[in-house]
């Protein structure tokens, strides 16, 4: 147990956050909260926040509480004010790359799942906007699927032969998927950055996948997209957590942003901010809680001899359509911010094809063993 002084430590966390055993050991006082319910009551006696992106962190929601760490969950902090929490002397802990897998492979399957992985497979150029720790790890495994990354980050370096030449060239591919983080930072702002007058300059691609942050693209530009003939996956919505009923009849493939949501990078995000917290001063760092659990998934349903096995592969291992029904399925007729937000705290987390051991009905080529070891997976 962890104290600071002679007082217990008193955390107040999104319900969405996992209490990993890690987490438990730090305070045996952990009030969880609906995320867009934390309200300045819950932190007079609140010691640590721990958010998710849902919930907006500001001098107004800490200002005058007893609030001295504040970590979110996510990878970014858009939704943090974090300059205004650094002048009241609180340090902001982030979890970056710690879904980065998780979104990876929700894209693979999105991809999959519109019927275009065979020409990923062939070759394909994928436009990657954003080259963070998800971006990198999207471009990975694209690379690992014999696809041709064409990545745009100004941000970030990335490796000459992946680099687009511009966001317009990244952007122009048949395949398009986002990950910037979202923000308002001179000078390559990336709020509503693929713009409807840079969806009007470009031949529109096929299919658009937003699995990053709703802000990146506006309504207007996803309007113009549809015009054009494109289709889209969206996990991240211009609006969320509310969505129009014509934006999702518009949607091929339609989630509660839950690209991130596998069990594996849920324990990840909370480990990340228990690092953080150790490091912060505010507690004295406790011995690592060992787990260790080898995931398995039958797989011997997939015909190795077809065409098509990875992509039964990637459909078996997460039937991303039962999002996709489970959210058309409370729609009247578009989806309120409730259902939304509901559909996300009761998601059944899934697990990921990265350090999962297969059983499959008989031996992969070499050809499929190479995309195996690229997706993470070992098999008997």
């Amino acid at each position: 147990m962890s104290k600071l002084g002679d007082a217990v430590l008193k955390i107040v966390c999104d319900s969405n956050i996992a209490l990993t055993p890690g987490l438990r050991a730090l305070s045996p006082d952990i009030l969880q909260l609906p995320g867009r319910g934390i309200t300045r009551d819950h932190l007079q006696h609140c010691d640590i926040l721990l958010v998710r992106s849902i919930t907006r962190v500001d001098t107004e929601l800490v200002k005058g509480t007893p609030v001295r760490f504040v970590g979110t969950a996510t990878a970014g902090t858009d939704h943090i004010d974090v300059p205004a929490l650094a002048e009241l002397g609180i340090p902001v802990a982030a979890a970056p790359g710690a879904n980065a897998n998780a979104v990876a492979e929700y894209v693979m399957t999105a991809i999959a799942a519109s019927g275009r992985l065979p020409d990923v497979m062939g070759g394909l150029s994928v436009g990657v906007v954003g080259y963070g720790a998800v971006g990198q790890r999207v471009a990975t495994l694209l690379l690992a699927l014999g696809a041709r990354p064409t990545v745009w980050d100004p941000w970030q370096v990335v490796p000459s032969q992946l680099a687009a030449a511009d966001l317009e060239s990244a952007l122009s591919q048949s395949v398009v998927t986002l990950h910037a983080s979202l923000h308002n930072t001179p000078p390559w702002p990336s709020r509503h950055l693929v713009s409807q007058h840079l969806v009007e300059r470009i031949v529109a691609p096929q299919l658009l996948i937003n699995a990053g942050r709703g802000g990146l693209i506006p309504r207007s530009a996803l309007d113009g997209l549809v015009e054009r003939g494109s289709q889209l996956v969206l996990d991240t919505w211009p609006d969320e957590p509310a969505i129009d009923e014509q934006l999702l009849a518009h949607t091929l493939i339609a989630t509660p942003h839950i690209a991130g949501y596998s069990e594996l990078a849920k324990e990840l995000a909370t480990e990340q901010l228990v690092g953080a917290l150790q490091r912060s001063g505010l507690m004295a760092e406790q011995p690592p809680v060992e787990t260790s659990c080898v995931r398995t998934f039958d797989a011997t349903a997939i015909d190795l001899r077809q065409a098509d096995w990875c992509e039964q592969l990637l459909l078996q291992h997460y039937p991303i359509i039962e999002d996709d029904r489970a959210l058309r399925a409370c729609a009247n007729p578009g989806v309120m911010a409730a259902d939304f937000d509901r559909l996300r705290a009761h998601y059944p987390l899934r697990g990921e094809l990265r350090g999962t051991q297969l059983t499959l009905s008989g031996m992969p080529t070499i050809a499929q063993q190479q995309v195996l070891c690229g997706l993470g997976t070992q098999w008997r």
